[in-house]
């Protein structure tokens, strides 16, 4: 009778913990669903409470790729953090596309852009898509910069929409509930995302890291087929599906152009543009030397917030040159329309425009190859 006892006690004991335990992850989860970090549970957004979602910066993949599970925009922009940036919606204030979702993901390449694309189209039963505006760049076509991480994000779901972990991921993890503490934090600091300012620091910061002697994206480059057969055949997705597509090359600005040079890569750089045109054969170049990427270098700049990453301002020049928008004013040197016919004599119009800022651009110019000797004499890291 007693060891009956004590073994309902032991059972009731047990029973109470799990209870408790069930509890308290029900209660963290409906916390984390109310103030939805990643912004996936359609949650209502308060200010000063939920409205401002910092932490999608480093959960990007997750949130962007449980959103195109379930949505299909009519617009979708592609591409890497530039574009997270630069075609930043509500900023550009463009009527055409106030419904467009920004799909961009951070540091992405082409063959992990290609996967989300296929899981848009899969996922798109009543072929809502209708547009896509690819930003393409450089480093994304690099043999030495897989990021295989990436790629395996989106391969593990391909037949699973929503994985079971993915909600308790976003639901009941700490790390989830880490999230959410931070996204509390900082709504009840911000009504509104601080205005991103440019520093000459952001640059020396971002060059130095290219110019280094172990950064991944610009070491060892080597432009690799595999990759450019990804671009072929998002093309051919979106011709598949009847989708429109528009490629640009983003407009870095003039110091990152001086970083390509001082790596040795300008070859590889045109050589990258003439197969792009190979694969598609209009593609917008807003790279190169033109008013907006000579923009000098100060503290506080309109079109960039580092060498690489361009402002909404630009981006929405970028979409009024491509689109022709006529209520939006472009400078007339901003975008060229490459194709078979005029790859090469543009590429020699950027090459003769690139020795004439760097004698009118002195001081910048030999402000990054002093940025390169610095790192240089950086002891690489074992």
């Amino acid at each position: 009778m007693k060891k009956k006892q004590e073994s309902d006690s032991y059972k009731r004991f047990i029973l109470g913990i799990f209870c408790s335990t069930l509890s308290g992850l029900g209660l963290v989860g409906l916390i984390n669903i109310l103030v939805d970090p990643y912004d996936i549970f359609l949650t209502p957004q308060i200010v000063r409470f939920n409205r401002l979602k910092p932490e999608l910066f480093t959960h990007g993949r997750l949130s962007k790729y449980i959103y195109l599970s379930h949505h299909t925009p009519s617009t979708i922009f592609l591409g890497s953090s530039r574009m997270i940036e630069g075609m930043d919606i509500d900023q550009m204030n463009l009527p055409p596309f106030k419904e467009a979702y920004n799909g961009g993901l951070h540091a992405a390449h082409i063959d992990e852009i290609r996967l989300q694309l296929e899981h848009t189209i899969k996922q798109d039963k009543n072929h809502h898509l209708k547009r896509v505006i690819l930003g393409l760049d450089f480093y994304m076509f690099t043999t030495t910069a897989a990021l295989k991480e990436h790629i395996s994000f989106w391969e593990e779901r391909k037949n699973n929409p929503f994985p079971i972990t993915d909600l308790m991921s976003a639901s009941v993890s700490l790390d989830a509930t880490e999230s959410s503490y931070e996204t509390l934090k900082y709504n009840l600091q911000y009504a509104e995302y601080p205005e991103r300012q440019t520093t000459r620091e952001k640059f020396h910061s971002w060059l130095s890291t290219f110019l280094g002697q172990t950064e991944s994206w610009f070491k060892d480059y080597a432009l690799s087929s595999e990759k450019l057969n990804n671009l072929k055949k998002i093309v051919e997705l979106c011709e598949q599906n009847n989708i429109e597509l528009y490629l640009f090359i983003s407009p870095t600005h003039a110091t990152h152009n001086e970083m390509l040079h001082l790596r040795n890569l300008w070859d590889d750089f045109e050589q990258w543009k003439r197969e792009l045109v190979k694969i598609k054969p209009t593609i917008w170049d807003f790279s190169g030397y033109n008013s907006i990427t000579q923009e000098p270098v100060s503290n506080k700049m309109i079109n960039y917030i580092d060498n690489h990453h361009y402002t909404p301002q630009t981006g929405r020049l970028v979409l009024a040159r491509i689109f022709n928008l006529n209520d939006v004013p472009v400078p007339s040197d901003f975008g060229v329309l490459l194709t078979p016919d005029n790859i090469e004599q543009t590429l020699l119009s950027i090459r003769q425009k690139g020795k004439l800022w760097r004698r009118n651009n002195a001081k910048d110019a030999q402000w990054v190859q002093e940025i390169q000797q610095e790192q240089l004499k950086t002891p690489v890291q074992p």
